[in-house]
């Protein structure tokens, strides 16, 4: 009933949908939200639109999400959830804003989620206010492409399978006390510490502990790189301690070349260009610093916030007609990008 172009700047024209909604008339401006299940869309309207349309989904439908801003909820379906952009660098914006009321009690996050045994969730494009998402446990979730902090219920990732994927983890992410199973970060930029990862392709921004770093582009402050709770495989680790500290490098060093000789240290004078969110080796290093699959160490995936896959699509302007048909149908014109 409903077909999607897979090509970028693409239109859909005349879209035969289901719609539900009281007042049909309301459509012009504004944010919203399509549910897509079996099919067939279902179309809601306003700030709580994420919140109706959660309410409305079942395990396998989808909830796109026009730009604008939205009331953050709990998901505890094996749904996906799709924004229009995480909004770095003057890129395209869903945005959802804490919820005070998810649980009947003031929350300082935007999301709850828990994926259920059976399935798997996928959460993208979208930006979270507050304490961002709270991963509350399940099977299966990937965020890809948001900017939002992460928590763990009770500090502790009990998801079997989580990715983490291009993403701007704007906080610290802390999975200490559950560094067994660590959630996989790829190819993302993580503003804070970082306790109980394993990172692939990262930038992480100040420390982290109990992790795996693997290509990865990290800085450093004091006692960082001699803890023992942390590996290194084919890193560049960039030193930034003020100047009166500069005694601490050379052991530092010595401590890194015999526990990971496969990596890179460097003083203050950073090999990174990192301007407008670009998070990739000098031309000149480039070459010199590479992974261990033989590529440059950092971010894959260019210029947060990162390339577009062609496959997913964001709505770029919605009409709805004015009436039904004589068969109750209402005609949905949709232009996606």
């Amino acid at each position: 009933m409903q077909h999607f172009c897979k090509r970028m700047f693409c239109r859909v024209m005349a879209v035969a949908v289901t719609f539900i909604l009281s007042v049909a008339t309301a459509f012009a401006q504004g944010q919203y939200a399509l549910l897509t299940h079996e099919g067939q869309t279902t179309v809601f309207r306003g700030a709580d639109a994420l919140i109706n349309a959660n309410n409305a989904a079942t395990d396998g439908d989808l909830i796109t999400l026009s730009e604008g801003q939205f009331t953050g909820t709990g998901i505890y379906k094996n749904i996906t959830l799709r924004g229009s952009g995480m909004g770095v660098n003057g890129g395209k914006t869903t945005r959802l804003t804490v919820n005070d009321d998810i649980n009947g009690q003031y929350e300082y996050f935007s999301l709850r989620v828990s994926s259920p045994d059976g399935g798997g969730m996928l959460i993208e494009d979208i930006s979270c206010d507050g304490e961002g998402i709270v991963i509350q446990g399940g099977n299966r979730i990937d965020l890809v492409r948001c900017n939002t902090a992460v928590r763990f219920g009770a500090d502790i990732n009990s998801v079997q399978d989580m990715r983490i994927i291009n993403c701007f983890i704007n906080s610290s992410i802390d999975n200490s006390r559950g560094s067994d199973n660590k959630p996989q970060i790829i190819g993302s930029v993580i503003d804070g510490n970082a306790s109980g990862v394993q990172a692939v392709n990262c930038v992480l921004e100040k420390k982290g502990d109990k992790s795996v770093f693997v290509n990865c582009i990290l800085t450093k402050d004091r006692y960082f790189s001699s803890r023992k709770d942390i590996t290194y495989d084919h890193c560049v680790i960039i030193y930034e301690l003020d100047e009166s500290y500069d005694n601490y490098f050379d052991s530092d060093y010595a401590d890194l070349q015999e526990h990971a000789p496969d990596c890179k240290m460097f003083k203050k004078a950073t090999p990174v260009f990192k301007e407008a969110g670009f998070y990739n080796l000098l031309d000149e290093n480039a070459t010199e610093w590479l992974g261990n699959d033989g590529t440059q160490v950092g971010i894959y995936g260019g210029n947060l916030p990162f390339d577009r896959a062609s496959n997913v699509l964001s709505i770029k302007t919605l009409k709805v007609a004015d009436k039904t048909d004589p068969e109750g149908i209402l005609k949905l014109e949709v232009e996606i990008e």
